[in-house]
């Protein structure tokens, strides 16, 4: 069994979501976003309202989608999250 991290972006004035990448380690992501000057800010633990859309993307995304599916490899999990967007019309 192997973990993933999602990288998404969401657009709040059109909702729309865009999956920027999928690693297997959080400090890909952390050096991709330094390298191009992206400052990472933590956020307090219980604190729902500072990232709600953001929650409840994943909350749709994992029961809807990721919690039915059997994934083998890293594929299997972008072909699900791509068909997802364009299914519920998060993408464009």
């Amino acid at each position: 069994m192997k973990r993933f991290l999602v990288l998404f972006f969401i657009d709040l004035s059109t909702r729309r979501v865009e999956i920027a990448g999928i690693a297997s380690d959080t400090n890909e992501f952390r050096s991709l976003l330094e390298s191009i000057g992206v400052t990472s800010v933590k956020l307090p633990p219980q604190s729902p309202n500072l990232n709600g859309y953001a929650d409840r993307f994943v909350r749709s995304i994992k029961e809807s989608c990721l919690e039915r599916l059997i994934l083998f490899r890293e594929n299997s999990l972008h072909t699900a999250s791509r068909e997802f967007l364009a299914h519920y019309k998060y993408a464009s």
